[in-house]
């Protein structure tokens, strides 16, 4: 089970830091779908991240309509607020708790259900891609993945330093080399 987010620098939920939870880095608190299995809700909880010791990310993915159920395939034009024919999706979380007036008042956004299995009210397992817009600024995108008991495993690097500083330098100026090391963290490589 993994969640890997990366934010765009306006998002007003990641605030433009990548996030990859897994094993004791966050514990998945539940994972649910509803009688018609017409949506997924995923619910993580990060140990010790905030002042009452937790916090947790929430995430929603929705069909089209509410009698079709939610299958493999490509979900774009997804909203945060139901619009008939229009898939769900709902991302919060890094201390921003469903209903708080700093998550996103409006959504854009698409998705991609990579396998799916569930019975109500339990899912089995589940793995999706996802890019979420927020308030309609091209800087503020959310991209992630979500793997919970899936069979395929996850790509995700990190990179250290994650900027370098070249300080201002003419066009056409060589400057000093910086080194930046990119390693996978994930359970497939880069």
């Amino acid at each position: 089970t993994v969640l890997v987010i990366d934010g765009g620098p306006d998002d007003p939920l990641s605030r433009g830091r990548s996030f990859v939870l897994y094993g004791a880095d966050a514990t998945l608190v539940s994972a649910t779908t509803r009688m018609d299995e017409n949506q997924i809700d995923i619910q993580f909880e990060v140990p010790g991240s905030d002042a009452t010791g937790n916090d947790r990310w929430y995430l929603g993915f929705q069909s089209r309509n509410y009698w079709e159920k939610l299958t493999a395939g490509h979900y774009p034009g997804a909203v945060k607020d139901h619009i008939r024919d229009l898939p769900l999706l709902w991302i919060v979380g890094n201390g921003v708790e469903p209903g708080d007036p700093r998550s996103p008042s409006m959504v854009d956004g698409e998705f991609t259900v990579h396998e799916i299995s569930m019975t109500w009210p339990d899912v089995h397992s589940f793995s999706a891609s996802f890019e979420q817009g927020c308030n309609g600024s091209p800087h503020d995108r959310l991209y992630g993945e979500i793997r919970y008991n899936a069979s395929g495993g996850f790509k995700a690097a990190q990179a250290r330093p994650w900027t370098a500083d070249f300080g201002e330098i003419d066009n056409g100026t060589r400057t000093t080399t910086k080194t930046v090391t990119v390693r996978s963290i994930g359970t497939q490589p880069v």
